[in-house]
């Protein structure tokens, strides 16, 4: 079942790599796997439907509301211009086993 993982705070175009998408989510537990489908929600835009290339959970420790903070990779078809702030990223994640 596909879920809203985050909202896009900022993109990055990675020279070779990809595009960097990060935002902050509401569940930690989630894990993206490498070459899972990542759909893209942009506000009147069509979908764009891709696959995820890496993904990472990572905590601003010294923030006083300890934001979790996500990055994602997409594949470098796409770039920075085709992915606006505020853009939802959604996927089927899994939740992580402790």
């Amino acid at each position: 079942m596909m879920q809203r993982i985050f909202t896009v705070l900022d993109r990055f175009d990675i020279p070779g790599k990809g595009l960097a998408l990060t935002g902050v989510t509401e569940d930690d537990s989630l894990v993206i796997e490498n070459g899972s489908t990542v759909i893209i929600k942009r506000a009147d835009l069509p979908d764009i439907e891709t696959r995820s290339l890496g993904f990472e959970l990572m905590r601003n420790d010294w923030s006083p509301h300890k934001p979790k903070n996500m990055a994602l990779l997409l594949p470098d078809n796409l770039k920075k211009e085709d992915v606006p702030e505020k853009s939802e990223v959604w996927s089927a994640a899994r939740r992580k086993k402790f």
